[in-house]
């Protein structure tokens, strides 16, 4: 059984920001430093090994057919260095427990898009598995996201009602928790918000005792 310190086999990573109220020092971005991150050596390194922008291209039939393209990760960490590997997989063949999302092509936009829903269950599982993020750390992580211009996909929009029923239309993995207005980002932004996001975090304290 893994200690309490550590996560999917790396030391546990807690957001940059609270670590300056345990060390009792100033906020993270304060006055009193001229670079925050120099009093953190252990910051997150996030790496994603290959080109994300490859899921849009060269799908198979079925995922045309589908309108999507399931593409599973796997996680490796070392300290605070976190490793992302990917790669697509077809929708009856994804490994069991494996962190899946879907690259989902909106076809009146002709471009590749991917939820907030997925992008965050993405993030949880490469930043703080197998925890889960608090409601008020995925909001944070939302109006963080917000730099990547997200847009609000709803049936009550004659713009996007009929990518509406697309992406409420997928069985599992569901790229949405409820039938609601879902955000979705451009599949291109996916690689920079990850690392964006990760960037934010630092490894524990007591992971490093």
């Amino acid at each position: 059984m893994a200690s309490p310190a550590t996560h999917n086999g790396g030391p546990q990573l807690i957001r940059t920001s609270t670590l300056s109220s345990l060390r009792g020092g100033p906020a993270v971005g304060g006055s009193g430093y001229n670079n925050p991150y120099g009093i953190f050596p252990t910051k997150a390194t996030p790496e994603i090994s290959g080109y994300l922008d490859q899921m849009a291209e060269k799908w198979t039939q079925e995922e045309w057919d589908n309108r999507r393209r399931i593409v599973v990760f796997k996680k490796s960490q070392q300290g605070s260095y976190i490793q992302a590997s990917f790669r697509a997989v077809p929708l009856a063949e994804r490994p069991p427990n494996s962190i899946c999302i879907s690259c989902i092509y909106w076809a009146e936009k002709e471009e590749c898009c991917v939820t907030s829903v997925d992008t965050i269950h993405l993030l949880e599982h490469l930043v703080v598995a197998p925890a889960r993020f608090t409601v008020e750390e995925k909001n944070r992580i939302r109006r963080n996201l917000k730099v990547f211009h997200p847009l609000t996909v709803s049936k009550g929009k004659s713009e996007t009602e009929d990518f509406f029923k697309v992406i409420m239309a997928f069985g599992n993995p569901k790229p949405r928790n409820i039938e609601k207005a879902v955000k979705v980002f451009r599949w291109k932004d996916l690689g920079p918000a990850l690392k964006k996001i990760i960037s934010q975090y630092s490894q524990s304290p007591s992971s490093t005792h």
